[in-house]
């Protein structure tokens, strides 16, 4: 793992204490963190409270790593030295990782202001202190070497070998063999692409597009939905670019114009803004990555994943791209064949791209009388979430305990208490409705993580969900659609990874795994979500409180393959988009790229110039060149959910806590490919992703002739 990731916006890491004893020397323990007192301090309310927090922060880590540097190379040891680097890094982290909630969470414009700013003074404080400090390399360095020696006594347990390897290993791609000149340019340029990055995220949330349309212009959607719309003075309705409401109006309304008004919105979210940020990001990243001796951004960015070449990942996309791309056309053409009223074709026989999810809902209510609307009125909020975490409980063998919030930053804010036999894990913060100014994705962020002692002893985790579900309306409570339920699952999937992915460094708990790894626990979870007894376990209809019937079970499961190839090829558009970005040369027009790349993609897609996806691509900063792991991920998600159903598994806590001892208890503390070989009893294949999306084994050529 980069260092330089490390300190990004998207935090995976916090600080906690920890109690360890080697030799004489004895480090602060770590408080249990519990909702009453701690926890809620963890978020600061003003903008003075964020300035000082901050200031404290840095005085706080220049004296741990001013400690750590300042021993003589013969007095070192792993304590001392390496996890009081641990240390110093998590508790630098918590605070970036508040602030980070703050920033996407916080109904207080100053607060989101003063956290923006915050993080780009720590991420500037992260280069100089931890990131590019040759004293701090020195350090590590002078410990590896007494350590290699043979007077040294120290027997370090695996994750503790492991975790000086990757740590020196980072460090020495920091550029310290360099000229000063050369170092310090490493520096600014890290520091400004930190700022970048928060900046690309900012200008997105900061992005209030919307269009007003009148009543006429909504037909297909029901009266409630529209009466739940802001009207305007004229007595219009304003729709926001919000991705719930999006969706919707997608979906459902067959007024060609108005789904048109809203794609256009919705395709400039960030832009003018992060075109220019964008751009200059790419040339910083190109940069940074010749100073670091790599031939591209990509290279250096994808060198310690599990995939190590751009040239692996460009093979792995091409071999995606043959075997879904017949089925994708197929797809495409089946649609064509049945356009109903408020859809015409563009030029070329092309789909223009504000109709196609309105077409494929269409189809999916023609051919299989399978509505999303009415499917959620079996999935109302409060029933799914506590039947969710039911089937947590069977196959994790948690516990939760829904508690009362302390005061953070909205009173909407839920919070839950996670135990596993009688212990405490931790405690888990939810935000899931719309609001103004609110992240409008879905994420799950690690704010302290789940770190264990040598003795075994537990500091419970603290985490962070936000999701923008529908909202309850007039007399229906919040009605979650099935993707709905399968995100929320995906998002409290990565959670649960951060609650028993407990390893005695903070470096390597929960989801500080590799970042192709990284989606494949919560994406295997997402797999539960098509099988008839948990659908049945979940669902229970707000009005007559009956679970799914038998026939909208098996329509749901029919419904799972019919648009998976133009599914599989979205993830390959943003796959190769994300790689394209970063390879070279760094000076890019990234409109052109995108359209070119979005041309090859989607043969069968008419091009819309006021297309700026790009500007809204929130993976692009944080994922860099990675964005496939996605992809890559789900292969290895598919493989592990079909053994794991194999064994009758799915709510089956024996298979659950081999799963979680054998792969996600392991945090980023060993080799992905080793933890999935140990799971599976052999090397991972991709025949039941391939499977499981409708595309039967066999290589491209003989797809292509079926």
């Amino acid at each position: 793992m980069k260092l330089l990731i490390l300190f990004f916006l998207i935090v995976l890491s916090f600080f906690v204490f920890s109690y360890i004893r080697n030799s004489s020397e004895v480090l602060e323990a770590r408080p249990a963190m519990n909702v009453l007192d701690t926890i809620g301090g963890l978020f600061p309310k003003s903008k003075q409270e964020i300035d000082d927090l901050v200031t404290k922060t840095e005085k706080d880590s220049r004296a741990r790593l001013e400690k750590i540097c300042g021993y003589h190379p013969k007095q070192r040891t792993f304590s001392n030295t390496m996890r009081a680097l641990d240390l110093a890094e998590e508790r630098f982290s918590i605070v970036q990782a508040s602030l980070s909630v703050l920033s996407m969470a916080s109904p207080d414009k100053e607060v989101r202001d003063a956290s923006q700013q915050a993080l780009m003074r720590l991420g500037s404080f992260a280069v100089d202190s931890f990131i590019s400090n040759p004293l701090l390399y020195n350090a590590c360095v002078e410990y590896e070497s007494l350590l290699k020696s043979p007077q040294s006594k120290e027997k370090l347990t695996k994750e503790e070998r492991y975790f000086v390897d990757q740590r020196i290993s980072d460090l020495s791609e920091q550029g310290f063999d360099k000229p000063q000149e050369i170092q310090e340019e490493i520096k600014k340029l890290q520091k400004e692409i930190n700022d970048l990055s928060l900046a690309f995220q900012m200008n997105i949330a900061k992005d209030k597009r919307h269009i007003e349309v009148s009543r006429e212009g909504l037909v297909g959607l029901d009266d409630e939905f529209i009466d739940s719309l802001q009207k305007t003075e004229s007595g219009h309705y304003r729709i926001g670019v919000d991705e719930p409401t999006y969706n919707r109006i997608s979906d459902e309304c067959s007024v060609e114009e108005t789904r048109k008004k809203l794609y256009k919105q919705f395709a400039q979210r960030g832009y003018p803004a992060n075109e220019e940020v964008l751009a200059s990001l790419i040339c910083l990243r190109d940069r940074l990555a010749h100073l670091l001796g790599y031939s591209s951004y990509a290279d250096y960015d994808i060198s310690d994943q599990m995939a190590k070449t751009p040239d692996a990942v460009e093979a792995f996309l091409a071999d995606m791209s043959k075997r879904t791309q017949i089925k994708a056309s197929k797809e495409i053409e089946a649609l064509k064949k049945e356009l109903p009223v408020g859809v015409t074709l563009a030029p070329h026989g092309l789909l223009y791209p504000w109709d196609i999810r309105y077409l494929q809902h269409n189809y999916k209510k023609n051919h299989l009388e399978y509505d999303e609307q009415v499917v959620a009125e079996y999935f109302p909020f409060e029933h799914t979430f506590k039947s969710l975490l039911g089937v947590y409980e069977k196959f994790f063998g948690l516990n939760f305990k829904k508690i009362e919030a302390p005061k953070v930053w909205h009173k909407d804010v839920e919070c839950l208490a996670v135990y596993k036999k009688g212990s405490y894990l931790g405690t888990v913060f939810l935000d899931l409705f719309p609001r103004e100014n609110k992240f409008t994705h879905a994420a799950q962020l690690t704010i302290v993580p789940s770190v264990k002692t040598v003795q075994g002893k537990l500091s419970p985790s603290v985490l962070f969900v936000v999701a923008n579900f529908p909202p309850a309306r007039g007399d229906k409570p919040s009605l979650l659609t099935r993707k709905d339920v399968a995100t929320f699952f995906h998002e409290f999937g990565h959670a649960i990874h951060a609650l028993v992915g407990s390893t005695e460094l903070a470096s390597f708990a929960g989801t500080n795994v590799k970042g192709d790894f990284l989606e494949m626990p919560s994406q295997m979870l997402e797999e539960w979500m098509w099988e008839p007894a948990i659908l049945k376990l979940i669902s229970k209809h707000y009005k007559t409180g009956q679970p799914l019937p038998d026939d909208l079970i098996e329509k749901i499961r029919l419904s799972k393959n019919l648009f998976s190839g133009t599914f599989v090829l979205n993830m390959l558009f943003g796959s190769y988009i994300s790689l394209a970005y970063f390879l070279p040369p760094a000076k890019k027009d990234v409109n052109a790229l995108w359209k070119s790349t979005y041309m090859r993609l989607y043969p069968y897609m008419y091009y819309d110039s006021d297309n700026r996806g790009y500007c809204a691509f929130l993976h692009l900063p944080p994922y860099g060149a990675k964005y496939y792991g996605y992809l890559w991920s789900r292969v290895y998600a598919a493989d592990l959910f079909y053994a794991i159903k194999a064994q009758d598994g799915l709510l089956n806590n024996v298979v659950g806590e081999r799963y979680i001892n054998q792969v996600i208890g392991k945090g980023g503390s060993e080799d992905p490919a080793v933890l999935l070989k140990s799971f599976l009893g052999r090397d991972p294949q991709s025949d039941a992703f391939f499977k499981d999306i409708g595309v039967e084994k066999g290589s491209a050529e003989e797809l292509s002739k079926a």
